[in-house]
Protein backbone atom coordinates (compact mmCIF):
# COMPACT_ATOMS: atom_id res chain seq x y z
CA UNK A 1 0.00 0.00 0.00
CA UNK A 2 1.39 3.40 -0.92
CA UNK A 3 1.41 6.60 1.10
CA UNK A 4 1.35 10.16 -0.25
CA UNK A 5 2.90 13.26 1.32
CA UNK A 6 2.72 16.79 -0.06
CA UNK A 7 5.86 18.58 1.09
CA UNK A 8 6.06 22.38 1.09
CA UNK A 9 9.69 23.48 0.63
CA UNK A 10 11.65 24.01 3.83
CA UNK A 11 13.51 26.72 1.92
CA UNK A 12 12.55 28.65 -1.21
CA UNK A 13 14.05 31.80 -2.60
CA UNK A 14 15.53 33.29 -5.75
CA UNK A 15 18.76 34.96 -6.77
CA UNK A 16 18.83 38.26 -8.66
CA UNK A 17 21.83 39.64 -10.58
CA UNK A 18 20.23 43.10 -10.42
CA UNK A 19 20.50 42.99 -6.60
CA UNK A 20 23.47 40.63 -6.14
CA UNK A 21 23.78 40.97 -2.34
CA UNK A 22 20.05 41.11 -1.53
CA UNK A 23 18.47 38.15 0.33
CA UNK A 24 15.05 37.23 -1.14
CA UNK A 25 14.09 34.41 1.26
CA UNK A 26 10.98 36.11 2.66
CA UNK A 27 9.57 37.08 -0.74
CA UNK A 28 6.05 35.89 -1.58
CA UNK A 29 7.00 35.38 -5.23
CA UNK A 30 9.86 33.42 -6.76
CA UNK A 31 11.21 35.02 -9.93
CA UNK A 32 13.07 33.50 -12.84
CA UNK A 33 14.35 35.50 -15.78
CA UNK A 34 16.93 35.39 -18.52
CA UNK A 35 17.53 38.77 -20.12
CA UNK A 36 19.87 41.52 -19.02
CA UNK A 37 18.92 40.31 -15.52
CA UNK A 38 19.66 36.76 -14.35
CA UNK A 39 17.19 35.39 -11.79
CA UNK A 40 16.84 31.77 -10.68
CA UNK A 41 14.58 29.93 -8.20
CA UNK A 42 16.01 27.72 -5.45
CA UNK A 43 13.91 25.04 -3.68
CA UNK A 44 14.82 22.58 -0.92
CA UNK A 45 12.67 20.11 1.07
CA UNK A 46 12.85 18.44 4.47
CA UNK A 47 12.23 14.72 3.99
CA UNK A 48 11.87 13.80 7.67
CA UNK A 49 8.13 13.01 7.20
CA UNK A 50 9.16 10.16 4.84
CA UNK A 51 10.21 7.05 6.81
CA UNK A 52 13.79 5.80 6.36
CA UNK A 53 13.97 2.97 3.85
CA UNK A 54 10.92 4.16 1.91
CA UNK A 55 10.78 3.22 -1.77
CA UNK A 56 9.84 6.32 -3.77
CA UNK A 57 7.16 5.52 -6.36
CA UNK A 58 6.93 9.09 -7.64
CA UNK A 59 7.98 12.59 -6.65
CA UNK A 60 6.41 15.39 -8.67
CA UNK A 61 7.11 19.10 -8.13
CA UNK A 62 4.22 21.56 -8.56
CA UNK A 63 4.62 25.31 -9.05
CA UNK A 64 1.92 27.94 -9.34
CA UNK A 65 2.90 30.49 -11.98
CA UNK A 66 1.33 33.85 -11.14
CA UNK A 67 2.73 35.85 -14.05
CA UNK A 68 4.69 35.29 -17.26
CA UNK A 69 5.99 37.62 -19.90
CA UNK A 70 8.59 38.31 -22.51
CA UNK A 71 9.08 37.44 -26.12
CA UNK A 72 9.26 33.63 -25.88
CA UNK A 73 7.42 30.80 -24.15
CA UNK A 74 9.16 30.29 -20.87
CA UNK A 75 11.27 27.15 -20.73
CA UNK A 76 13.14 26.36 -17.55
CA UNK A 77 15.60 23.72 -16.42
CA UNK A 78 15.90 22.12 -12.98
CA UNK A 79 19.36 21.22 -11.75
CA UNK A 80 20.66 19.82 -8.45
CA UNK A 81 22.60 22.26 -6.26
CA UNK A 82 26.15 21.24 -5.30
CA UNK A 83 26.35 23.01 -1.92
CA UNK A 84 24.06 23.72 0.99
CA UNK A 85 22.19 27.00 1.32
CA UNK A 86 19.25 28.48 3.21
CA UNK A 87 16.66 31.03 2.23
CA UNK A 88 17.75 33.50 4.90
CA UNK A 89 21.23 33.85 3.42
CA UNK A 90 21.20 33.02 -0.30
CA UNK A 91 22.01 35.88 -2.69
CA UNK A 92 23.12 36.04 -6.31
CA UNK A 93 26.74 36.41 -5.18
CA UNK A 94 26.74 33.37 -2.86
CA UNK A 95 24.32 31.06 -4.67
CA UNK A 96 25.49 27.45 -5.05
CA UNK A 97 26.65 26.00 -8.32
CA UNK A 98 24.78 23.07 -9.85
CA UNK A 99 25.93 19.56 -10.59
CA UNK A 100 24.99 16.90 -13.13
CA UNK A 101 22.53 17.16 -15.96
CA UNK A 102 19.10 18.75 -15.79
CA UNK A 103 16.62 16.80 -13.66
CA UNK A 104 13.62 18.26 -15.43
CA UNK A 105 12.51 20.79 -18.05
CA UNK A 106 9.58 23.15 -17.59
CA UNK A 107 7.29 25.10 -19.92
CA UNK A 108 5.26 27.95 -18.44
CA UNK A 109 3.09 29.37 -21.24
CA UNK A 110 0.52 31.07 -18.98
CA UNK A 111 -0.73 31.55 -15.42
CA UNK A 112 -1.68 28.42 -13.46
CA UNK A 113 -0.41 25.23 -11.81
CA UNK A 114 2.41 23.38 -13.56
CA UNK A 115 4.28 20.18 -13.02
CA UNK A 116 5.17 19.48 -16.66
CA UNK A 117 5.68 15.91 -15.56
CA UNK A 118 8.03 17.44 -12.93
CA UNK A 119 9.45 14.05 -12.10
CA UNK A 120 11.98 14.25 -9.27
CA UNK A 121 11.60 10.54 -8.37
CA UNK A 122 15.23 9.46 -8.84
CA UNK A 123 16.80 12.42 -7.06
CA UNK A 124 14.32 12.20 -4.16
CA UNK A 125 15.11 8.49 -3.75
CA UNK A 126 18.81 9.41 -3.63
CA UNK A 127 18.12 12.13 -1.05
CA UNK A 128 16.03 9.72 1.09
CA UNK A 129 18.76 7.05 0.88
CA UNK A 130 21.37 9.75 1.62
CA UNK A 131 23.42 8.56 -1.38
CA UNK A 132 23.66 12.25 -2.42
CA UNK A 133 23.34 15.31 -0.22
CA UNK A 134 20.02 17.14 -0.24
CA UNK A 135 21.07 20.63 -1.28
CA UNK A 136 17.86 21.22 -3.23
CA UNK A 137 17.47 22.42 -6.79
CA UNK A 138 17.79 25.50 -8.95
CA UNK A 139 15.18 26.32 -11.59
CA UNK A 140 16.44 28.78 -14.15
CA UNK A 141 15.16 30.30 -17.33
CA UNK A 142 16.65 28.78 -20.47
CA UNK A 143 14.99 31.03 -23.07
CA UNK A 144 16.28 34.58 -23.38
CA UNK A 145 14.05 37.61 -22.89
CA UNK A 146 11.33 35.97 -20.85
CA UNK A 147 10.43 35.89 -17.16
CA UNK A 148 7.99 34.40 -14.72
CA UNK A 149 6.81 34.66 -11.14
CA UNK A 150 5.83 31.65 -9.06
CA UNK A 151 4.20 31.69 -5.64
CA UNK A 152 6.53 30.97 -2.72
CA UNK A 153 5.80 29.15 0.54
CA UNK A 154 5.43 32.58 2.14
CA UNK A 155 2.39 33.36 -0.04
CA UNK A 156 -1.04 32.75 1.55
CA UNK A 157 -2.10 30.16 -1.05
CA UNK A 158 -0.83 28.23 -4.09
CA UNK A 159 2.45 27.33 -2.38
CA UNK A 160 4.95 25.17 -4.28
CA UNK A 161 4.98 21.55 -3.20
CA UNK A 162 6.51 18.18 -3.90
CA UNK A 163 4.03 15.28 -4.00
CA UNK A 164 5.87 12.16 -2.86
CA UNK A 165 4.27 8.73 -3.23
CA UNK A 166 6.12 5.92 -1.48
CA UNK A 167 5.88 2.42 -0.04
CA UNK A 168 7.72 0.81 2.81
CA UNK A 169 9.97 -2.10 1.94
CA UNK A 170 8.40 -4.58 4.35
CA UNK A 171 4.84 -5.00 5.46
CA UNK A 172 4.29 -4.40 9.16
CA UNK A 173 3.65 -7.51 11.18
CA UNK A 174 2.48 -8.44 14.67
CA UNK A 175 4.03 -10.95 16.97
CA UNK A 176 1.54 -12.52 19.28
CA UNK A 177 2.95 -14.37 22.25
CA UNK A 178 0.70 -16.50 24.41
Amino acid sequence: MSETKDLIPSDDTYSDSNEPDHVKGSATQLTFENSTIDRAIFLKWDFSPIPPGAKIISAICYLYVASVGGTTIIAGLTERCDADWNEGELTYNNRPNVTGSSIHSWAFPEIGWYNCGGDFTDIVQNWINKSVNNYGVRIWQEAAFSYGYCRSKEYASNKPYLRVVYTLSGAPFLLNFI
